[in-house]
């Protein structure tokens, strides 16, 4: 409650009690704000990036502290400006009424050109200028033209006597860029319009494009968003052309981290409605190329299973898709189709129909079905058990339809049908797979610094035959790998896809796919289908030194061993690993610095003795340099663990007393030894 005009207007009063009549009353005691005679403001050092407006709150406060507000006429109280720019600087500085997001008119700016003021910022604010209802306070926002400082002081005007003043700086540096952006929710939001597949976070980080667009489910109120640049860089999130209440309209600040990320989120005050959206503009810089700017925008969605061909829109089966239409079993064999159903968020739905059906003509054409209901997983079984005795019939053609709840209007469009030969063995005669190692050619792929490089895939190639000979496609194949390979169903796919890398994918026999390995070693692939069993293999070379990337460090019995591996974690020989002790230790050669090469195990390990023979705990700093980038989090190398560019142990030498301590004297053995080497080494 304010008192701006010592009436009480139209307030309304909401009683805690009644009094005769039942009008409802309550008991409150106010303290009202007299004279103003002093003020505050809500900070004394602001920064803003680039051409960001920062938000300033005056507070004023009578001669018992009591906060209260301007009154009268204009020229009868007032809060009066002035201020100043930095030298040497070309700019121009502004004060105005009311916030960033919602900005009245300048009342006043100055500028400097070529380090000369041409003019002194000095103007007032007055009763009727925008206060924050929740603190009472007068709502200015401060800005700059470009990167400078500039000195605010707030004082009191009017028929009032000055006191004390509020004095504010306003730093602003030149705005930062980010390198790349992802969105950090596990579900409910999809890339692209209505009709989508699910997108998953987190993933790898995007590379910012004008135009994506995301959907988001009304039950998701939150949008993470994750951006990845030079640690203590200001950068700006732009919100623009928002319908959604709580998402307001503005330029924000975020500063990154020490690990290279930050994140900002994007928080619906209320639940999110149908076709509310809102744009997200950000400025990014790739390597040594120009700053540009980028958007995409969010729009919400009502969680729904819209008509689609099946394998799109969460609507899949484990045999059935687009390229995999035939399957063969052996007679008498029963074949089990699971069916998931999901909304375009990816989530699982209940109570939808799967309903089977076989054509007349069909080897079990007599079989009746029973339409079979998603449980709360989305997923459904149907079976089709070969219950024929026919010798010439030898093939179904099992159709699959899916409808939701109350509705007899089919969600899948065309006639997706599963083709089933069935066959006294249940097998094919041959499956190959060719682009691997054989005995006449050796396939070797390195582990490469990142999932998509060409160097580190491999092309396969299936082959499926009847006894005939005869190439047969459209069988589901099921691929899976030795430890540390990962799939892409595509032949020539090496960018990631959106929702991560897989261990196992199932294609159509005749289809050729990508496999890419993250160990060291013999990669052996494993198909299986059409009742064969095929296997490729192929040679994946040592992490080289080039792809270090995490460091860490432990310490025992006076001896520091580094342990330096790649982002799959795999162990790098051949780099380089720096020493560093404080002024209580050194190390076997006598100095405060040493090195050494990582082995085939990735460690590098130095001898760390008291500096002063009193045993007391040194700290040890082990790091690597010239490698992976410690900035580097998940890019440009998706799917890696963030960098580790040092690590920091301490390191105890010794117990006690450096003569008595069997800590110390095993170093100093270690030590002796070391000696007793180079003296060999250079007789």
């Amino acid at each position: 409650w304010r008192d701006s005009t010592a009436q009480f207007g139209s307030d309304v009063i909401t009683g805690n009690g009644t009094i005769d009549g039942g009008e409802a009353y309550i008991t409150a005691s106010i303290t009202i704000g007299g004279a103003p005679t002093s003020l505050v403001a809500s900070s004394t050092a602001l920064t803003t990036a680039g051409t960001t407006r920062a938000n300033l709150g005056i507070t004023l406060l009578d001669a018992s502290s009591v906060p209260t507000l301007l009154r009268g006429a204009v020229g009868t109280e007032s809060i009066t400006i002035s201020g100043a720019i930095a030298t040497a600087s070309t700019e121009t500085a502004t004060i105005a009424r009311g916030t960033a997001s919602s900005l009245g008119t300048n009342v006043g700016q100055m500028s400097r050109t070529d380090g000369t003021l041409t003019s002194t910022l000095v103007t007032s604010l007055f009763a009727g200028d925008s206060v924050t209802a929740s603190t009472g306070s007068y709502d200015v926002a401060l800005n700059h033209s470009g990167g400078t400082s500039s000195t605010y002081t707030f004082n009191l005007g009017g028929s009032l006597t000055p006191a004390t003043a509020a004095t504010v700086t306003l730093t602003t540096t030149a705005a930062g860029t980010i390198t790349g952006y992802s969105l950090t929710n596990t579900s409910g939001i999809s890339s692209g319009g209505n009709n989508v597949a699910k997108y998953t976070a987190p993933v790898a980080i995007d590379t910012p494009t004008t135009g994506t667009n995301y959907t988001v489910s009304t039950a998701v109120p939150t949008v993470g968003l994750k951006l990845t640049g030079t640690a203590g860089a200001i950068v700006n999130v732009v919100i623009s052309g928002s319908t959604v209440t709580g998402v307001t309209a503005g330029t924000y600040q975020v500063t990154i981290g020490a690990d290279g990320t930050a994140t900002y989120n994007l928080t619906s005050s209320a639940a999110p409605t149908a076709a509310t959206a809102y744009t997200v503009g950000l400025t990014w810089k790739a390597g040594v190329g120009a700053a540009q700017t980028t958007n995409f925008t969010v729009t919400y969605r009502t969680p729904a299973v819209i008509a689609a061909a099946l394998g799109d829109n969460g609507i899949s089966t484990n045999l059935l898709s687009s390229s995999v239409n035939s399957a063969i079993q052996k007679v008498g064999a029963t074949t089990s189709l699971v069916v998931t159903v999901k909304d375009q968020f990816g989530t699982p739905v209940q109570y939808y129909a799967i309903t089977p059906s076989l054509a007349t003509g069909n080897r079990n054409k007599a079989t009746v079905f029973t339409p079979v209901l998603t449980g709360a997983d989305g997923v459904a079984t149907v079976n089709l058990a070969d219950v024929s005795t026919s010798t010439t019939a030898l093939t179904d053609a099992l159709t699959i339809g899916v409808t939701a709840p109350g509705s007899a209007t089919p969600l899948l469009t065309g006639t997706p049908t599963l083709t089933i030969t069935y066959s006294t063995s249940g097998a094919y005669d041959s499956l190959a797979v060719t682009g691997g190692t054989t005995a006449t050619v050796t396939v070797t792929r390195e582990i490469e610094s990142t999932t998509a490089a060409d160097l580190s895939a491999v092309n396969l190639t299936t082959s499926l035959k009847n006894v005939a000979g005869t190439a047969i496609t459209g069988v589901a194949l099921v691929v899976t790998g030795s430890d540390g390979l990962v799939f892409r169903k595509e032949a020539t796919k090496t960018t990631r896809p959106v929702t991560g890398d897989v261990t196992t994918v199932t294609i159509a026999s005749g289809d050729s796919f990508t496999v890419i390995a993250t160990k060291p070693g013999t990669a052996t692939v494993t198909v299986v289908g059409g009742g064969l069993t095929q296997t490729a293999t192929f040679t994946v070379s040592a992490a080289k030194a080039a792809t270090a990337r995490n460091i860490t460090a432990v310490a025992a019995a006076g001896r520091v061993t580094a342990t330096v591996k790649d982002g799959f974690g795999n162990p790098v020989a051949g780099v380089q690993v720096s020493f560093a002790a404080d002024s209580k230790g050194v190390f076997g050669n006598g100095t405060s610095s040493t090195s050494a090469a990582t082995d085939a195990s990735g460690t590098a390990t130095a001898v760390v003795q008291s500096a002063d023979a009193t045993g007391a705990d040194t700290v040890v700093i082990a790091s690597h340099t010239g490698n992976q980038s410690a900035s580097l989090v998940d890019s440009p190398v998706e799917g890696f663990t963030a960098a580790v560019a040092s690590a920091t142990v301490t390191a105890k030498p010794t117990a006690g007393a450096a003569s008595t301590d069997t800590a110390i004297t095993g170093v100093k053995t270690d030590v002796t030894a070391v000696k007793a080497d180079v003296a060999t080494a250079n007789a």
